[in-house]
């Protein structure tokens, strides 16, 4: 199902840069629109699958902060390392291509570094229309991401007898 889920992002995004590429156009409210959107809930069904996993593969750890912060470590060991290498060959294409272009690389990303830093960190500081987005748009998914792992990490720490109290408080 996550291979399911995966292919469908990917097909969501290779369709809409064939449009902005004009290779592929579709009218809206067309069943090419409609499949093209459809594959968008691929991330849904990722998230809903990525919770059902680390429910199950967390059940059996102890309510403390040390299995907290175990499960934070190993999500960060997993997912950090690939994101900033994806990251900095974000960054290094858009210097190329604004050093090519004759412009310095703060005319590209603006004067002010918390857009880099925030992308490293995965923290929702660039806004567009749709959201908060890091350099590589795509990061958005990873931002929702690790909120939802923090959230988790902390009912790891909590007490399996007021854990549905406080989710049904908070939630």
């Amino acid at each position: 199902m996550r291979a399911v889920a995966a292919s469908a992002v990917l097909g969501h995004h290779a369709l809409l840069q064939l449009r902005a590429s004009g290779l592929w156009t579709w009218a809206p409210d067309t069943l090419a629109a409609r499949f093209v959107e459809w594959l968008s809930s691929g991330v849904d069904l990722f998230f809903v699958i990525s919770g059902f996993v680390l429910v199950q593969a967390s059940r059996n750890l102890p309510p403390t902060a040390h299995a907290a912060g175990r499960f934070l470590l190993r999500r960060l060991a997993r997912v950090l390392p690939l994101w900033w290498m994806a990251l900095m060959a974000m960054i290094l294409l858009q210097v190329a291509l604004a050093l090519k272009n004759g412009q310095g690389i703060l005319a590209h990303f603006g004067s002010d570094p918390t857009l880099v830093v925030s992308s490293f960190l995965l923290l929702p500081l660039q806004t567009g229309a749709a959201g908060p987005f890091p350099i590589l748009p795509v990061g958005w998914t990873l931002s929702f991401e690790f909120v939802f792992y923090g959230l988790f990490a902390a009912s790891l720490a909590l007490p399996r007898r007021v854990l549905p109290l406080l989710l049904a408080l908070a939630f």
